[in-house]
């Protein structure tokens, strides 16, 4: 019965079944080159053109340093609101941006014009967050009595839910100079976060390693749980 089974046991058993699954060709699994072009992305449904994304590209990046003209007017309702819709405006374009750029990556992984377009994509974002960091330090100085208000004012309706969501999380914002120091640091941190993703998500045979039970395994996320235990004798 199943319920006899430990969890190690019952797991080898599904392996097996999808493997003989797989040697019956009940399963198929072919080559990211060997995909038909109905089977993937149609990549003009977000951007019909290279200059398409480069005209958005340039947008974001210029709504980006827009956004830093801002500091020191958000006491003015007025300002907070034009602030919340362009920021919305600047969100709205980087994530087609980052979609588009996803979407290719899975049609082929090794294109070397991708990696240009995310890097571009990264530094926009990069710089967004350096000139936006202030917002969140503003937010903490408002009292409570002031972010109830706006979560409760139709003018702001459409920003409800983010009201709601800085309240509760007012006490994990630092001061001023931290977090610029954090958002300094944020175009290191991405770049190291798109090289982990092309490894993850890349056309790449890693060797094979021995785990602690002395089994061969294949190297990839499928395999290595965050933390492998140390080797231990046979």
């Amino acid at each position: 019965p199943l319920l006899s089974w430990s969890q190690k046991e019952l797991a080898q058993i599904l392996l097996q079944e999808f493997k003989n699954n797989l040697d019956n060709n009940f399963v198929k699994i072919i080559k990211r080159e060997q995909a038909q072009n109905k089977d993937k992305w149609n990549l003009k449904d977000v951007y019909n053109t290279d200059d398409d994304f480069k005209n958005d590209a340039k947008k974001a990046l210029d709504i980006a340093n827009e956004l830093a003209l801002y500091n020191w007017k958000l006491d003015d309702d007025s300002k907070l609101l034009e602030y919340l819709d362009l920021n919305a405006e600047f969100r709205r374009i980087d994530y087609k941006l980052w979609i588009y750029i996803s979407l290719a990556k899975s049609i082929d992984s090794w294109n070397p014009d991708l990696d240009a377009l995310s890097q571009e994509e990264n530094t926009i974002r990069a710089k967004y967050v350096q000139n936006t960091m202030f917002f969140y330090v503003k937010i903490k100085e408002f009292s409570d009595e002031k972010l109830q208000s706006l979560i409760s004012d139709s003018k702001f309706a459409t920003y409800k839910l983010y009201f709601e969501a800085l309240w509760r999380n007012k006490k994990n914002i630092l001061a001023q100079d931290q977090e610029d120091i954090i958002a300094k640091f944020f175009d290191a941190y991405i770049r190291f976060s798109t090289i982990y993703s092309n490894l993850v998500d890349g056309d790449i045979t890693f060797p094979k390693i021995t785990d602690p039970q002395w089994n061969e395994i294949s190297v990839d996320s499928a395999n290595l749980p965050p933390e492998v235990p140390p080797m231990t004798s046979p």
